[in-house]
């Protein structure tokens, strides 16, 4: 993914996003940013961890889950300026 940007810094947000869940859960919710200094038109390979917390819910029980399913994550430097994303499953 390349940042096209006039400054030094760019901002980059990691959002993620249950496909399905049993409890009314957010569309989008931010799970972590990096800030990164490039130069004009320099690239940097950037890794993000999702811990199991970043995946669990708070259940009818009140409790925190992971449930299994399809979980899409998406990187972007805003919620709504999302320019990379993909989807997994959890068993």
């Amino acid at each position: 993914m390349t940042w096209f940007q006039n400054k030094n810094n760019a901002e980059i947000g990691h959002y993620g996003q249950a496909l399905f869940s049993s409890v009314a859960t957010a569309r989008m919710q931010l799970k972590g940013f990096r800030r990164v200094v490039l130069a004009a038109g320099e690239e940097k390979e950037l890794s993000f961890t999702l811990k199991p917390e970043d995946l669990s819910l708070w259940n009818k029980e009140m409790k925190r889950e992971v449930e299994a399913g399809e979980f899409k994550v998406m990187l972007g430097a805003a919620s709504d300026d999302v320019r990379l994303e993909g989807v997994f499953r959890i068993k």
